[in-house]
């Protein structure tokens, strides 16, 4: 995965998601709307790829999107095996 910032579509494509997506998502407030950066474009992390590849995958289960409180609470739970075993 790319050390650098993702622009949308960039964010998009390596999720597998259309940018209108990306933007709904945003809409929900299941993914934050980043700041933007240099020259006036919004910068995503690889921390925003990651939650919007958990958002594809809890719909391919069957989670609705409005389902919130779901991909809100993902958020701050351990994002590792090692750190879950600790709570």
């Amino acid at each position: 995965m790319p050390t650098h910032a993702f622009t949308i579509r960039k964010l998009a494509d390596a999720a597998g998601v259309g940018v209108e997506a990306v933007r709904y998502y945003q809409r929900l407030g299941l993914l934050a709307e980043p700041a933007r950066e240099g020259g006036g474009f919004r910068e995503y992390s690889g921390d925003d790829l990651r939650r919007l590849r958990f958002i594809k995958r809890a719909q391919e289960l069957g989670f609705s999107p409005s389902a919130r409180a779901f991909a809100r609470s993902r958020a701050s739970a351990p994002t590792t095996f090692a750190a879950g075993s600790a709570i």
